[in-house]
């Protein structure tokens, strides 16, 4: 099936003391899953046939580094403990 893929892409310097993926942090996330659900929502993505697929990968660069991490977090949002 499709797969609609939102793509989050984070830079440091390659001196930096904090990894890129640490940026993406819970408010991070929580934005990101907000922003894709208006995306379908705008743009009419058919929901209804088969299994609704969205993912979310975080690409980092780190000087001449790349990582893409595929799937880096759910597309659902764990229940709050609280």
């Amino acid at each position: 099936g499709e797969v609609l893929v939102f793509i989050e892409v984070k830079t440091r310097q390659p001196d930096s003391v904090s990894a890129p993926e640490r940026a993406v942090d819970d408010d991070k996330m929580r934005a990101l899953r907000r922003a894709a659900r208006d995306y379908v929502r705008r743009a009419a993505f058919d929901e209804t046939s088969g299994e609704r697929v969205l993912r979310f990968d975080v690409v980092t660069i780190a000087g001449m580094r790349l990582q893409h991490m595929r799937a880096a977090f759910p597309a659902s949002q764990p229940a709050s403990l609280y």
